[in-house]
């Protein structure tokens, strides 16, 4: 069984609609991706600017404070920062770890002289997580500093309505267009037929009209036009030559 052979407006319609979707599709994950590249980076240098102040205060325990202070000031930071957990420990000791159920998703990694820096996924949430060494008392530990990335979700969490609101009236404004532009179309084409049936029916004299645009269509009509003049500039040089024949042959007759 043979399918049904959709009119070209529709497949013009069809095609333009699709390939609208697609470019507001490409555009808008290459927003999302160019987004999460910056994001990323941001994230990284500040995880690794937090681990660089840690460290740094670690190594001042005993000369400019005491441990006690040091362990009111990562206390501080997990009141202050409520997207941000520090933990600290050695193979024999749990040092310091902040409140927090994400420790159960993240393994005890002993970091050696090494800094890892890498993203975690869990609970629908991506998190970036640094690990290193640090020393604390002539005692070596691993720090641990876990950032979630709450810029991507807010920007997500704010922008998505406004984005699927954008893409739905996009479409629907890319689809009228595509509608008007296949219509306009299949206009001149139509005409183009009606031009063809007249001179079918009325002779050769009829011509297609060819507007400003100078479109791909305009172009198919002048090539059409000239077409029609040659070969009404043939019929004519063969009505005159049939018309010198006739009149050629009755001048003898006459005569006789």
């Amino acid at each position: 069984m043979k399918l049904k052979k959709r009119p070209i407006f529709l497949e013009i319609t069809k095609n333009s609609f699709f390939a609208i979707i697609l470019i507001l599709t490409i555009y808008t994950v290459s927003q999302l991706v160019v987004f999460w590249i910056f994001i990323d980076k941001h994230e990284i240098d500040l995880v690794k600017s937090r681990y660089q102040e840690i460290i740094n205060l670690s190594n001042s325990i005993n000369i400019e404070f005491s441990e006690k202070g040091f362990i009111e000031y990562l206390e501080r930071l997990d009141y202050n920062e409520n997207d941000e957990y520090i933990r600290i420990y050695s193979p024999n000791e749990l040092y310091y770890q902040s409140p927090s159920e994400v420790w159960q998703y993240i393994n005890f990694d002993y970091a050696n002289q090494n800094i890892h820096i890498k993203s975690k996924s869990f609970d629908f949430e991506i998190y970036k997580l640094i690990t290193g060494p640090i020393q604390i008392n002539n005692s070596e530990y691993t720090l641990q500093i876990v950032l979630e990335n709450e810029m991507f979700g807010d920007f997500i969490d704010n922008s998505l309505p406004i984005l699927i609101v954008s893409i739905i009236l996009g479409l629907i404004l890319s689809g009228i267009g595509a509608m008007y532009v296949s219509k306009k179309f299949i206009y001149k084409i139509r005409k183009l037929i009606e031009t063809m049936n007249e001179i079918k029916a009325n002779g050769l004299n009829k011509r297609a009209e060819i507007s400003e645009v100078n479109d791909e269509i305009d172009k198919l009509n002048t090539v059409f036009n000239s077409m029609m003049d040659e070969i009404q500039h043939g019929f004519d040089e063969q009505t005159r030559f049939v018309s010198d024949a006739s009149h050629e042959l009755k001048t003898p007759l006459t005569a006789l």
